[in-house]
């Protein structure tokens, strides 16, 4: 399994393989120097600010129950991602967004270089590259929002230039295009 994102059901899913003994390897965003920035920053910030930050370091901490052969990769991805979410511009979501989650899938690549899954689970954006070097493993794409065209036309059709911000590059459209066409299997969102 390889998750830019620990979300509900990336640690469902990890969990279920796990109990049935099929997580063969665990690969995640190398958060500890993300944390050890917020560390720092809270002691210079003073204590109401050190609570919050001890508060999130926490939680980002119990968020994940490591499998025994998890590997943390990329410690600069979650750097760029919460600096560029920090960042409230037009250009924190289109370039930010698809920096880290680029250096996140180079850096898992690498990590299953050799390791031949039966099964790699992956999520938009940071899927790419580890799709690409294990073409005999069954791909599985999970794709947490809409198609990445759809998206940015909704965005677009609702919020008109004032959605600039929330929409993907088209560069980074064409990347995800790019990894669905090399999945095995699309798991999509269900409407309610």
């Amino acid at each position: 399994m390889v998750a830019a994102f620990l979300e509900n059901a990336v640690g469902a899913i990890a969990q279920r393989a796990e109990e049935r003994e099929r997580l063969q390897r665990m690969i995640i965003r190398d958060v500890s120097v993300a944390n050890a920035a917020a560390r720092a920053v809270s002691y210079v910030r003073g204590a109401a600010e050190r609570d919050s930050l001890t508060s999130y370091v926490q939680q980002r901490k119990t968020a994940v129950a490591p499998h025994s052969r998890t590997d943390s990769v990329a410690p600069l991805a979650d750097v760029m991602r919460i600096v560029g979410g920090r960042r409230r511009s037009f250009l924190s979501h289109r370039i930010g967004n698809a920096t880290w989650k680029v250096n996140f899938a180079k850096s898992a690549a690498k990590k299953l270089r050799d390791a031949s899954p039966s099964i790699i689970f992956s999520m938009p954006g940071s899927s790419l590259e580890t799709f690409a070097a294990n073409r005999e493993s069954h791909k599985v794409f999970h794709a947490i929002d809409a198609h990445p065209r759809t998206r940015n036309d909704r965005l677009y059709s609702v919020f008109g230039e004032n959605a600039r911000g929330e929409t993907y590059p088209q560069r980074f459209v064409e990347r995800i295009e790019r990894e669905l066409a090399l999945a095995d299997t699309v798991l999509v969102p269900e409407a309610p």
